[in-house]
């Protein structure tokens, strides 16, 4: 399958086992797999199950292969047999959550964290069944990135159109983390990433 130009690719994200498959998500289009390495991408769900095809974050279940989360105009989606099919996850969640940014803690069930453009961060510790609000101490609803730190697993950063925000407490509470950011760039943080060999920083 062939990538149109019309097709905004949002995210590229490797399988947590097998080395040669990778998924794509392109805003507007849905979600692509390739099993060849990139070499070429096909839709996996010929039956339409994702609906909503305003995908954005994708994220892989680590240790498992092809169990996925996608971010939508309509929520989170699931799917557990490599984006040939998917659910929906919204249980709690505002209708019409269009999902900007998500992250996920491992554990059985893995906890997700789910940011808007509209409605802030919210938090589900049980697979996406169900979701609550996480964002008290965010002052904007728009969210833009998410990261866990996979060495303390309740301490969450949010880039938000109103700088980054810290969480020790697994979404609870949130509190600005801005010392040593350069003026001008306090607002309007767009991503947010980790070096895997430093895992402190």
């Amino acid at each position: 399958t062939t990538l149109s130009a019309t097709e905004s690719e949002h995210g590229v994200t490797p399988d947590p086992l097998l080395a040669t498959r990778v998924y794509l998500t392109a805003y507007g289009a849905g979600v692509y797999r390739s099993d060849d390495d990139g070499v070429t991408f096909s839709k996996p769900d010929v039956g339409g199950t994702l609906v909503n095809h305003s995908v954005r974050d994708l994220i892989a279940v680590p240790g498992e292969s092809g169990h996925l989360f996608v971010g939508t105009g309509i929520g989170v989606w699931e799917s557990i047999d490599a984006a040939a099919t998917w659910a929906p996850r919204n249980g709690g969640l505002p209708p019409s959550f269009s999902t900007r940014a998500l992250a996920l803690v491992p554990g059985v069930p893995p906890t997700l964290y789910a940011g808007s453009d509209s409605t802030g961060v919210w938090k589900s510790a049980d697979g996406g069944n169900t979701w609550v609000s996480a964002g008290a101490g965010i002052p904007t609803p728009f969210i833009y990135s998410l990261l866990v730190d996979p060495a303390a697993p309740l301490t969450v950063f949010a880039a938000t159109d109103s700088g980054v925000f810290r969480s020790i407490d697994g979404g609870g509470t949130w509190a600005a983390a801005r010392n040593g950011l350069p003026y001008g760039t306090l607002e309007h943080i767009r991503a947010l990433a980790r070096a895997p060999a430093h895992p402190g920083l």
